[in-house]
């Protein structure tokens, strides 16, 4: 049976998570220092904020689409398990993937502390992830797929390959999450670097500028690779977190418009990251321009849900007002 969404991270737990994050996740990293630059928040991150916002709205939104104490879900780049776990007290199995040891280290304990023994943890080298993820789980097999702020962290041939692989895993009727992903036709880099129009700069003109970021552990992390070399630079900007856009979702999928099923502009969704400047402004902008653009890649976060043709399920996006939700901006007089 599911579990209640209440909170079942109690005070004791609590700490016993952080104490966890602090010994697995943390060890070595600036963030184990409380003093340091932003650690108290990263720590926060990782012990309790995304998975109550994955319980808050983003099971409930997921259910709209899956009927999740039936549903197995593979889950890529599961990191220190928030969102594994909070999916796996709603849904039958989830099998997680991630590259890093001391993230999985992180969320074993983390699964073993909420007691959840419906998920299984998966460690693979980051070239051997996608063709093992294939071999254990052969095309048309699985019931849904979630990459959780995951393809942000990748270049762009492997988010056309990770994209490519899900949706040939996929069962006929099974669904492709893709949440919490920043989008990069937005003007602010709310994700990694803070600064503005930052994702939309070419390479070299980001490794210039980057330095102006007030973030100074992701600005020193940057630093520091380029001071290793122009290769460690790019390849850190990279994993760092760069924005995602509707272009390479067409280009490895087709024209994806009639498969989506849930997105951004759903009342969870909504609820939880409200309709700010940034998403209004890209609306605004593709309503009037008249682009056949969908929805769900005109937020500031790209979250949607893709269906994969062929199944018995027709369930498709719910009836609402777009523009009563995002308020469009009046064109100047």
């Amino acid at each position: 049976m599911p579990h209640t969404r209440t909170n079942i991270l109690s005070p004791q737990v609590e700490r016993d998570l952080r104490a966890a994050m602090l010994e697995t996740y943390f060890v070595g990293k600036w963030a184990a220092k409380d003093d340091c630059d932003g650690s108290r928040a990263e720590i926060y991150e990782h012990v309790r904020r995304r998975f109550d916002m994955v319980r808050n709205w983003f099971v409930p939104w997921v259910a709209h689409a899956v009927d999740l104490p039936r549903t197995r879900i593979v889950e890529i780049g599961c990191g220190t398990g928030s969102t594994t776990a909070a999916l796996a007290l709603e849904a039958a199995h989830v099998d997680a993937y991630d590259i890093d040891g001391p993230s999985l280290a992180a969320a074993r304990r983390r699964l073993d502390l909420l007691g959840v023994r419906n998920a299984t943890l998966h460690q693979h080298a980051p070239e051997r992830l996608l063709s093992t993820m294939l071999a254990e789980h052969p095309p048309g097999s699985v019931d849904m797929l979630l990459c959780f702020a995951v393809l942000e962290h990748c270049k762009h041939n492997e988010r056309i390959d990770t994209l490519r692989t899900c949706w040939s895993m996929l069962r006929p009727g099974g669904v492709l999450v893709i949440a919490d992903t920043p989008n990069l036709l937005t003007y602010w880099d709310a994700h990694t670097f803070h600064l503005p129009f930052f994702n939309q700069l070419s390479v070299d003109l980001a490794l210039a500028y980057a330095g102006r970021s007030q973030r100074g552990y992701i600005r020193d992390a940057l630093l520091g690779a380029l001071a290793v070399s122009r290769q460690a630079g790019e390849e850190k900007l990279a994993r760092l977190g760069r924005g995602v856009s509707y272009h390479e979702f067409e280009l490895a999928l087709g024209d994806v418009g009639a498969d989506i099923v849930g997105d951004g502009f759903d009342p969870e969704p909504v609820s939880f990251y409200g309709v700010n400047l940034e998403t209004r402004i890209l609306f605004t902008y593709a309503k009037r321009k008249g682009l056949p653009i969908p929805p769900a890649f005109l937020r500031e976060t790209i979250d949607v849900i893709l269906r994969k043709p062929g199944g018995a399920d027709a369930r498709r996006l719910r009836p609402r007002d777009l523009d009563a939700i995002v308020r469009p901006l009046v064109d100047p007089a």
